[in-house]
């Protein structure tokens, strides 16, 4: 997967989350996936207002990014 379809399936899994009354709790991706998106957000640069910027190296929509050997990735309560 590209970084950009990695981010629209997790924020899809939101979405459908909260749909579902549920709340979003995690972020869960492979150690590729995480490499390949932290990789594709350095490329993009700096926001001028870092507060608005959904990607961190720890969190991804303001949600705790878990790392697990062969994930795909998706969102978990």
């Amino acid at each position: 997967m590209r970084p950009e379809e990695i981010i629209v399936e997790l924020w899809r899994g939101i979405r459908e989350m909260r749909e579902a009354g549920k709340t979003p709790g995690k972020v869960v991706l492979s150690p590729e996936a995480y490499r390949l998106v932290q990789f594709w957000h350095a490329l993009l640069g700096e926001l001028p207002d870092p507060e608005k910027d959904y990607i961190t190296r720890h969190s991804i929509f303001s949600l705790p990014v878990y790392i697990e050997d062969g994930a795909q990735a998706h969102v978990e309560e």
